[in-house]
């Protein structure tokens, strides 16, 4: 068994055209979702970040015992290291941090080759690359942010072609078209890109600082895929491209005022934060273009993969295996999926269900107020129709659910 996980920090499920994004260019997300598996519901369950990875290394440590050969490349700014705890139990640790002024990801792309040698001859191995292309601070391309900055004057399609162009590094045609007029009245080529985003409260209404701070991280999307799809590309030409099974997906989401605030400074459940990409792409791309829509989280993520090496699942990872699915065998699923995240500031719980959403704050900050919030699924995708006043009876129901919840995993919030 050989299993490759491009685990990509920061981005939820709404980005990728394969889910359903209609104006940000991600070709090459799009043909590995060709060749894979797509999980249309896949949410995090325990989204801090450092938890997260604690349970990983949980995971680490049990293949290693078993024999498999683990090894992690990190492919993030040094600034998005996590504690030398989490570095420790790899059996390799390949660096690719980017040094200051550099491309984030070409130190990785360069090395990925020798990396994948020096593996290929394991009988198991688990290879994880820990990319934080998409963290702040930005490196916005200033062509590609130009191309989706200016909406206004091209359909959606015509904007990501061109941004699609200029992250691959290819000339764009000059646009026939004048500049859109801001209200300092600057070119849209004047206008620098958004680099550092500002964590904290937003303004929804303010249109312009909105299409400012999405064309940067759509920028950065795009150019994030033409430099994975690079690696990709290697891969395909490779011996374990009949070998390998391949994964995609990511920790959580980073919210861009979709809700009123940027940043992760509260730990609002929303589905731009937990609603994650997932693709597995088979050996030899079996079973290409298959989509699942059952209700799944990131702990059974973890629990298929200690189930594929080892023939078992950790109670610990408190995951149901997928391989089933994968093997298309019957599957009993998730009637719900429950996320909970815990700041000193703040907790809060959700549990989503084919048909709704519950969002549960347990803790708020001082002087702040949030109160629990309905969404009817899948209709309301990006939950801004809150229903709970109408739909108190159901509302009832999900909090008491959570209550019990809480009670037994997160007992001191009772």
């Amino acid at each position: 068994m050989k299993v490759i996980l491009f685990l990509l920090r920061g981005c939820h499920a709404g980005w990728l055209g394969t889910y359903g994004n209609e104006w940000v260019g991600t070709p090459h997300c799009d043909r590995l979702a060709y060749e894979g598996i797509v999980w249309d519901r896949y949410y995090a369950d325990q989204v801090d970040p450092l938890h997260q990875r604690q349970r990983l290394i949980s995971l680490v440590r049990t293949l290693r015992t078993g024999g498999v050969t683990t090894a992690l490349v990190r492919a993030h700014a040094p600034v998005h290291d996590f504690p030398a705890s989490f570095y420790e139990p790899w059996e390799y640790l390949f660096d690719a941090r980017p040094e200051v002024g550099h491309s984030p990801l070409r130190p990785f792309v360069e090395h990925w080759p020798s990396i994948l040698n020096q593996l290929a001859n394991d009988r198991h191995f688990f290879l994880c690359v820990d990319l934080g292309r998409l963290l702040p601070p930005w490196e916005v391309p200033l062509d590609v942010f130009t191309a989706y900055l200016d909406l206004e004057e091209a359909a959606a399609a015509d904007v990501r072609d061109e941004a699609e162009q200029a992250a691959a590094g290819e000339d764009v045609p000059s646009s026939t078209s004048p500049p859109q007029e801001h209200d300092d009245a600057a070119r849209v080529e004047d206008i620098s890109p958004c680099t550092e985003p500002p964590v904290g409260p937003f303004d929804t209404t303010d249109e312009a600082a909105w299409q400012w701070l999405h064309a940067s991280f759509a920028a950065v999307v795009t150019t994030w895929d033409a430099e994975i799809g690079a690696a990709w590309d290697y891969l395909r030409q490779h011996p374990l491209q009949q070998e390998a099974l391949w994964i995609l997906t990511s920790d959580l989401g980073f919210p861009l005022g979709e809700h009123g605030r940027v940043g992760w400074d509260r730990p609002w459940l929303y589905e731009e934060v937990v609603h994650l990409p997932l693709i597995i792409r088979l050996p030899g791309a079996d079973q290409g273009g298959r989509r699942v829509s059952a209700l799944t989280q990131s702990a059974d993520l973890l629990a298929t993969l200690a189930d594929a090496f080892l023939g078992l699942v950790q109670p610990s990872l408190e995951g149901q295996s997928l391989l089933p699915l994968l093997q298309r065998q019957a599957f009993s699923g998730r009637q719900e999926v429950i996320s909970y995240w815990e700041m000193e500031c703040a907790a809060e719980v959700a549990l989503r269900t084919d048909t709704w959403s519950f969002l549960w704050p347990i803790r708020t900050p001082a002087g702040e107020e949030r109160w629990p919030q309905l969404y009817a699924k899948p209709e309301d995708r990006w939950e801004v129709n809150d229903l709970r006043s109408r739909q108190l009876t159901q509302a009832e129901i999900y909090e008491a659910r959570l209550r019990e919840w809480i009670q037994e995993h997160m007992p001191h919030l009772a």
